[in-house]
């Protein structure tokens, strides 16, 4: 189903369903259990096993949810704000450290390759690789902050019952629809930059005469394809969050 065909229903059925679910005991969205979330902290399941940590089965949510995109989540991804964050969390810390492993290996060359070629690896490790780590770490300072109480199975010390929207509104300033475009914006970002590196570094091996070294800058680039590819699923399902620009 196309984006703005979802969109469209929901919005329909938010409006237009409201007799029919008169009358139906309110069930929220079911908090993680305490050993799920150790599971999904643990880096030691596969992404497909972090995702079917919650299934969709049938709907928790009345109708007319008091937070559109934490239901939205729900609905499409059949995983809670918290579990997704938790997801994207991983990915994340996942690419920095693959990203910081070539690095190291990166600059380890250098003192092995002429001056032109050195001046375009430090250049791609100052300022590309140092780049995507940076964005990354802003969006984990965040998560870090938001998660404990997303995840939390114990009363929260904000007052009250409160919906994601409304954590992330008092914690960072800004609503779940907005951490949400920001989550997609910088991970683009990273994406791009690793792409770019990528080419970079393969044209770089193309010039380079030592073999040893060569070996290094492949490796490199393995390391860089593997944290492009931590952070791929994540893309691919705030995409299927986030309508469409």
């Amino acid at each position: 189903m196309q984006h703005h065909t979802f969109f469209a229903l929901f919005c329909a059925v938010s409006v237009g369903m409201n007799d029919f679910v008169a009358g139906v005991p309110f069930r929220p969205r079911p908090r993680l259990s305490l050993e799920a979330i150790k599971q999904l902290s643990s880096m030691t399941n596969s992404q497909q096993n972090l995702f079917e940590l919650e299934t969709l089965g049938e709907p928790k949510e009345a109708i007319a949810p008091l937070d559109y995109f934490a239901d939205l989540i729900w609905y499409i991804l059949g995983l809670t704000v918290g579990a997704f964050f938790n997801l994207i969390n991983y990915n994340l810390l996942q690419t920095t450290n693959t990203i910081n492993n070539g690095k190291a290996r990166l600059e380890d060359t250098l003192p092995d390759v002429d001056a032109d070629v050195r001046t375009e690896l430090q250049q791609i490790s100052d300022n590309a690789l140092s780049g995507a780590v940076s964005l990354i770490g802003e969006l984990l300072y965040k998560l870090g902050r938001v998660l404990p109480s997303l995840t939390s199975t114990v009363s929260i010390t904000l007052p009250g019952r409160m919906d994601p929207n409304d954590i992330i509104m008092a914690i960072l300033g800004i609503s779940l629809e907005q951490f949400l475009q920001e989550l997609t914006n910088l991970i683009e970002r990273s994406d791009t930059l690793l792409n770019n590196t990528i080419t970079s570094v393969n044209s770089i091996i193309d010039r380079v005469n030592n073999p040893s070294v060569v070996e290094v800058l492949r490796t490199v680039v393995t390391d860089l394809i593997r944290a492009r590819d931590f952070i791929r699923p994540v893309l691919n399902k705030l995409w299927e969050v986030m309508p469409p620009a």
